[in-house]
C-alpha cells in the first residue's frame, strides 16, 4: 500500500543507520560484558565514545526536541536535577556528587540512545535481537570461567556483574527477548538460536542463587500466563515444570538450599552452614530494608544524598549501639529512591515507570489491520518489553537497582516503540467497511452531491 504524502519515511538515512549501530554496539557491551573482559580496549572506553556519537546523532536527527515534548523524558530529566538539589543536603556532598557523575549520567545518557536511536520496526526486532545475542553470551562467558563466591554462587567478577544478583537480573531480563526471537514465524536460524539460548541463560540464573531472580522469574511467568492463548497456557507451565525439574538435579544444594530461606527463618543452628549463611543473608536484607524505611522518614524530602545510604545507616547502626554498620545498599530500589533523594525521588521514578508502561500500552493497543506483518511484530516486541519490565521491577524489591542503566534501556525503549507505532500509523491505510463485516477504522470522506441538470430521474420518460 501507498503512503500518503503527509507520512514520514520509514527508511532511515546513513546517519540514522549509525546512530542505530552506535545503541545496538552500547546495549551489546553492557548485557554481554565482553568489553570489560578486554583490557586493552576497555581501557579506550568504547562505550563512552560510542555514546557520544549516538548522542549527537539524536540532536542532529531532530528527535531530541520531540523527546523533550514526553512526558517520560520531562519526568527523568526533573528526576535528575532533583539529585543535583539533594547533594548539598547531603551526609557526604563529595559522595552524592560522585554519584550522579560516575553512575547516574551514564545511566541517564542510555534512556537518550534507547529512545531516540530507533526509527522503524526492523531495528525495533534488531535491538531484540541483540539483547538476546548479548545475554546468551554472557551467560556462556559466565559458565565458562564459573566464578563462584564465598557462598559458591556464580558471578562474573571484573564486569558489571561481579554481584551475583545483578548477573541473574540481566538474564531474567533478556528471557522475553529471547522468547520473541523464538516464536516469531519467518525468523529462520534466529528462531533457533533463541531456543538455544535458554539454556545457558536459565541455568546461568540459577547458580547464582538469586532469589530476587527468582521472585522475578514467577512473576513474569505470571504476566506471561495471563497474555498468552489457552493452548500456549499448557505449553508454558509443562515448560516452567520440566525447567524447574532439570535445574534442581544439576544444582547443588548449596544454592537450592537458599530458595528455601526467602519466606522462612528455620533455626539457623539445626541448618548446614551453606544454609545458615543465607538465613543470615536473609536476616540482614531484611535490617537493610527497615534502615532503609527510617532513613526515609527522617530525610523525607532530600534524602540523605544519591549514593549514601551505606554511610548513613552506618551512622544509624552506631547509634542504636552497633560496633559498625552493614556497609551494604537497601536491596530494595524503591526505599533507595525515598532514602537516598526523599519521597519526591521516589515519586518521579514511579511516575516515569507510569509512562513508560503507558507507552508500551499504546503501542499494543494501536489499530492497525490484521494482516499488517509490522504491526504484529511491533506489538509482539511491546509484550516482550511489558514482561522484561514486570520481571525487572519485582527483582527490585529485593536489589539495589537505581542507578542501573539496563532499565533506562528499557525505558527509552518503551518511547521508540510508541514513536515507531505512530509512524507506521501514519502510512497504513485502514480497510473501509465491506458486506463481510464492520472493518471500518476511519470513516470514508462523502462524495459531493453531483447537479441533476441534463439527467432523467428513474421512472421518467
Amino acid at each position: 500500500m501507498t503512503p500518503s504524502p503527509a507520512a514520514p519515511a520509514t527508511r532511515p538515512g546513513m546517519p540514522q543507520k549509525i546512530g542505530f549501530a552506535a545503541l545496538a554496539f552500547f546495549v551489546f557491551s553492557m548485557f554481554s560484558s565482553v568489553v570489560d573482559l578486554l583490557p586493552g580496549i576497555n581501557s579506550i572506553r568504547p562505550s563512552l565514545l560510542d555514546s557520544v556519537v549516538g548522542l549527537l546523532i539524536v540532536v542532529g536527527s531532530g528527535r531530541m526536541v520531540e523527546m523533550l515534548r514526553s512526558s517520560l523524558y520531562r519526568t527523568y530529566i526533573l528526576l535528575t536535577l532533583w539529585f543535583g538539589v539533594c547533594v548539598p543536603f547531603s551526609v557526604w556532598p563529595g559522595g552524592a556528587a560522585a554519584t550522579i557523575t560516575g553512575f547516574w549520567l551514564v545511566t541517564f545518557l542510555a534512556m537518550f540512545l534507547a529512545g531516540g536511536l530507533i526509527w522503524n520496526v526492523d531495528q525495533c526486532r534488531k535491538l531484540v535481537n541483540v539483547i538476546g545475542y548479548s545475554a546468551t553470551i554472557l551467560s556462556v562467558i559466565a559458565l565458562y570461567f564459573n566464578k563462584l563466591d564465598d557462598e559458591g554462587r556464580l558471578m562474573l567478577p571484573n564486569t558489571h556483574y561481579g554481584n551475583s544478583n545483578e548477573l541473574a537480573l540481566i538474564g531474567l531480563v533478556s528471557l522475553p527477548f529471547l522468547t520473541f526471537m523464538t516464536m516469531r514465524v519467518g525468523n529462520g536460524l534466529r528462531r533457533i538460536l533463541g531456543a538455544v539460548g535458554f539454556a545457558p541463560i536459565l541455568l546461568m540464573i540459577a547458580k547464582t542463587g538469586s532469589r530476587a531472580a527468582m521472585i522475578g522469574s514467577g512473576v513474569a511467568l505470571i504476566a506471561v500466563f495471563f497474555n498468552v492463548r489457552a493452548a500456549q497456557k499448557a505449553k508454558l507451565l509443562v515448560f516452567s515444570v520440566v525447567a524447574v525439574a532439570a535445574l534442581l538435579v544439576v544444582l547443588p544444594s548449596s544454592i537450592t538450599g537458599r530458595f528455601f530461606t526467602v519466606f522462612s527463618d528455620s533455626e539457623a543452628a539445626s541448618a548446614s552452614v551453606d544454609r545458615t549463611a543465607a538465613i543470615e543473608s536473609a536476616q540482614a536484607r531484611r535490617m537493610l530494608l527497615l534502615d532503609s524505611i527510617t532513613l526515609s522518614f527522617t530525610h523525607p524530602i532530600f534524602g540523605v544524598g544519591p549514593g549514601n545510604f551505606a554511610v548513613a545507616q552506618d551512622t544509624l547502626a552506631r547509634a542504636r549501639g552497633e560496633e559498625i554498620g552493614n556497609w551494604h545498599l537497601t536491596h530494595n530500589t524503591y526505599t533507595q529512591f525515598s532514602s537516598e533523594s526523599g519521597f519526591p525521588g521516589l515519586l518521579l521514578f514511579l511516575t516515569a515507570l507510569v509512562f513508560s508502561f503507558r507507552s508500551i500500552s499504546r503501542t499494543m493497543k494501536m489499530p492497525f489491520p490484521p494482516d499488517n506483518l509490522e504491526a504484529q511484530d511491533l506489538k509482539g516486541v511491546a509484550l516482550a518489553l511489558r514482561i522484561s519490565m514486570i520481571g525487572f521491577l519485582s527483582c527490585a524489591f529485593f536489589d539495589s537497582l537505581a542507578y542501573s542503566p539496563s532499565l533506562t534501556v528499557m525505558l527509552g525503549f518503551s518511547a521508540s516503540i510508541e514513536y515507531v507505532a505512530r509512524r507506521l500509523a501514519a502510512q497504513v491505510v485502514i480497510p473501509v467497511a465491506t458486506s463481510r463485516g464492520p472493518q471500518m477504522i476511519r470513516p470514508v470522506p462523502k462524495r459531493p452531491m453531483q447537479p441533476m441538470i441534463g439527467r432523467q430521474l428513474p421512472g421518467r420518460a
